[in-house]
């Protein structure tokens, strides 16, 4: 019998997340464990995978905790991350002398 370290093993039951855990994980990364928790019902609530990768994206470029609950009760989480991802500057923007891979 092959013998793990307890590393290997905490490792691969971390990867075993559901979904709304890395949602969570986000928003306790971000905002703090009190304000990822509230979100806790609501996203065990949600059994739609495409929905739940919709929201983790939106957890990771909310400003705030309010800009999340918004997404979150949003209708449509993708109309919330491409306004999000409109208002966020390029990476040329912020780090001008970076090259593009086209010049």
């Amino acid at each position: 019998m092959k013998k793990y370290s307890i590393a290997i093993i905490e490792s691969w039951l971390r990867s075993q997340q559901s979904p709304s855990e890395h949602i969570l994980e986000a928003l306790q990364i971000r905002f703090g464990a009190d304000a990822a928790q509230t979100f806790k019902p609501a996203l065990d609530a949600i059994d739609d995978l495409q929905h739940l990768e919709q929201l983790h994206r939106a957890a990771i470029l909310a400003e705030n905790v309010e800009d999340f609950r918004r997404a979150l009760e949003a209708n449509d989480v993708e109309d919330f991350l491409e306004r999000r991802n409109r208002a966020m500057p390029k990476y040329s923007e912020v780090y001008p002398r970076a090259k593009s891979k086209t010049s």
